[in-house]
């Protein structure tokens, strides 16, 4: 299950003395000290982990980490004099840690590979000879999840790292109190499989399309999403770029953001990108009932019972009048949103503390060596 060396020999996985200079060299002359790697399991494909790997380079770059990417099979993808190069062929002294970027990464040979825990349990167990290959896990903050980790493997998370951003942080706003949606799981070409955990999703997408439909209708709504998606919605805007910014400034001209996650999500306590980018476009959100919205912001943010979707639209209708009528109690939720946000969810605070936490555990470790090995010259 692991990535070796053996199923590569047709590729020249071994590079010249030469290649092997030049490898040093970029690192011994980079303005950066270390570097973490991001598997690139998608490949640039438009699709939430490009866009989430674009806002962990952000995140780095801001804490002075550089970051690299690589194929699922270790080669290099990112644009330089590296390209295309086994990441098996750099010194693990230059890299902190290779993070996966979805659950059915495997772990690369020679490297501290390290798995986020954000995928829901229904999906991690697919995999579980993946996952159980790591070397350490990142939590998300869903005690069900790292539960189930734990029923798996004796290795425990060494931080946190949801899926969350960085910047920008724009100003508060309610922009044409108007709700901004983009179409992802939920949109109207989204294909479901027949099987036990996406036959429930797409019960709930028919809802949250029909929901999205009498928005619609009302013009209370911007649409959002590839281009062909939404024929028929007079509210379809335009496909935003994946960039790791441009969602956040479109979120803050419509002024309210629409959060909802799938019940597999739910029953895993786990969120999805929409919370934070919403916070940090500094707007209201609208959320379902997550167990992770409730416990993490409280009455910060407005909640709506998504089973229904008659219901859920007049609870929708009856928020944006609020929010018309009552701005400095709405700003006061938002404020305390953006606070909660930058003290526990901001990526370059994660990421700094994921370092700081690898170094230290790098530090403990050969002391217990150390004194491993003084125990056996006394015996």
């Amino acid at each position: 299950m692991l990535f070796n060396t053996r199923n590569f020999k047709k590729k020249n996985f071994f590079f010249d003395i030469n290649s092997k200079y030049s490898i040093t060299k970029f690192f011994t002359t980079s303005k950066y000290k270390t570097y973490i790697v991001l598997i690139d399991l998608f490949e640039n494909n438009i699709c939430a982990e490009t866009e989430l790997i674009l806002r962990f380079k952000i995140a780095c770059e801001k804490i002075n980490v550089g970051t690299i990417c690589i194929s699922p099979y270790g080669y290099i993808t990112s644009n330089g004099p590296l390209k295309n190069i086994s990441i098996l062929q750099v010194d693990p002294k230059y890299i902190t840690c290779i993070i996966a970027t979805h659950h059915t990464c495997k772990k690369i040979l020679g490297h501290y590979t390290l798995l986020p825990l954000w995928n829901p349990v229904i999906y991690m167990e697919k995999s579980t000879n993946f996952i159980t290959t790591f070397d350490g896990y990142l939590s998300s903050h869903s005690s069900l999840i790292d539960n189930y980790i734990k029923s798996l493997t004796s290795k425990t998370p060494i931080g946190y790292l949801t899926t969350s951003i960085c910047e920008p942080l724009l100003d508060f706003s309610f922009g044409q109190y108007k709700c901004f949606y983009i179409g992802t799981n939920w949109d109207r070409n989204f294909k479901v499989k027949v099987n036990e955990s996406l036959k429930q999703i797409s019960s709930q997408r028919d809802k949250i399309i029909n929901l999205i439909k009498k928005m619609d209708d009302s013009e209370l709504i911007n649409i959002y999403g590839l281009e062909g998606r939404w024929n028929g919605f007079k509210s379809y805007i335009k496909p935003i770029p994946f960039d790791g910014v441009s969602v956040v400034y479109e979120i803050q001209k419509c002024g309210i953001c629409l959060c909802f996650s799938t019940e597999n999500h739910i029953n895993s306590e786990v969120c999805s990108m929409r919370i934070f980018e919403g916070i940090a476009a500094g707007v209201p959100l609208i959320c379902d009932k997550n167990p992770f919205y409730m416990k993490w912001f409280g009455d910060n943010l407005f909640y709506i019972d998504t089973d229904d979707s008659d219901e859920c639209f007049e609870q929708i209708k009856n928020y944006i009048e609020y929010f018309k009528n009552n701005n400095q109690e709405v700003l006061t939720k938002i404020s305390n949103c953006r606070d909660i946000f930058n003290e526990h969810f901001r990526l370059d605070k994660q990421f700094q503390q994921i370092i700081t936490n690898i170094h230290q555990n790098k530090k403990e470790n050969k002391k217990l060596s150390n004194n491993r090995h003084r125990l056996q010259l006394q015996f």
